[in-house]
């Protein structure tokens, strides 16, 4: 406490002392006429009866005072509570705004450095291929691809291409769980731990089953380890520049999601995003690539020719 805060609470203390004081030779005058006036203190107490109507006014009038001042605190706390309710709702709005403004800029960062993946096909070496391109600015990273080509029992039954094109050691480790009775496939996975911009990846859609469309479900990180996902159907246009076409985005754009591995057995619809749903029960009616007879196979990791544009 600083000397000029100092001296006013002590003028304040001395200002109450000398009130006390005033009031107490007031109260000894008071009590000094009293008994110069009335010698007889029977009559001193008569008198003294006679302001009992003035003393009851201003006991009422002190109470009243004491109940107004209450309800003026009561008013005075009302209103405080009111601004306390205005101060945090105004401090809600500006967490909120401070939060969509940080939201906006971390999405206008991840947009800045979205890897955005294209897709084309061509016949080379005699081959229906389909090709994807980083076209963009950023490469992409972890790259999970997985390729379904589905056919119906009924054009060509599980078990009979599986004698057909898996040898019998093979067949007996494979248990296929048909979509319906229906439906089932072959499936190629490919991982890519890195893919530039301005490179390429040549599938080649060349398998003992009739390809008029198939599926794509790919995966990959940005430079900031955001996962993005997508599902892509195309379509077998028996066009000799470009023989497939993309057919269907699931979604349109991709989308951030969590990392899902397919490979995992205990791995069920209810844990997959709705983009994922459906792959679960695909893959399980599915026939690994590396499996078919006269296969070169070298692995899942960059299954697929990667080159320059």
């Amino acid at each position: 406490m600083n000397k000029s805060n100092k001296q006013k609470e002590e003028d304040k203390i001395i200002s109450l002392q000398k009130l006390m004081i005033c009031v107490s030779i007031i109260w000894g005058i008071s009590a000094w006429l009293c008994w110069w006036c009335f010698s007889d203190w029977s009559k001193s107490g008569t008198f003294g009866d006679t302001f009992g109507a003035i003393n009851s006014l201003f006991s009422g009038l002190a109470l009243a005072g004491i109940i107004y001042t209450i309800y003026l605190q009561k008013i005075e706390l009302g209103l405080q509570r009111k601004e306390l309710e205005y101060t945090r709702d105004e401090l809600t709005r500006t967490a909120d705004a401070q939060e969509k403004s940080v939201f906006m800029m971390t999405e206008q960062l991840r947009l800045s450095n979205l890897p955005f993946l294209q897709y084309n096909s061509k016949v080379i070496n005699g081959k229906d291929s389909l090709i994807i391109y980083n076209e963009s600015e950023h490469p992409a990273f972890d790259l999970d691809i997985w390729l379904f080509i589905t056919e119906s029992e009924e054009n060509y039954k599980h078990k009979q291409f599986l004698e057909d094109w898996v040898t019998e050691e093979d067949r007996a480790k494979l248990k296929i769980e048909l979509i319906d009775e229906e439906i089932w496939g072959i499936s190629e996975r490919g991982i890519y731990h890195s893919f530039p911009k301005s490179k390429k990846i040549v599938i080649p859609i060349d398998y003992p089953v009739e390809d008029d469309s198939f599926e794509i479900y790919i995966q990959y990180r940005d430079n900031l380890g955001n996962n993005y996902s997508q599902s892509i159907w195309f379509l077998n246009q028996r066009d000799i520049l470009k023989p497939f076409q993309d057919a269907i985005y699931k979604p349109s754009f991709p989308t951030v999601s969590e990392r899902i591995d397919l490979t995992d057995e205990n791995l069920t619809e209810d844990e997959l995003p709705q983009i994922a749903k459906e792959l679960v029960n695909l893959k399980k009616a599915s026939v690994m690539g590396s499996y078919l007879i006269n296969r070169n196979f070298n692995g899942v990791e960059y299954r697929w020719e990667m080159s320059d544009v």
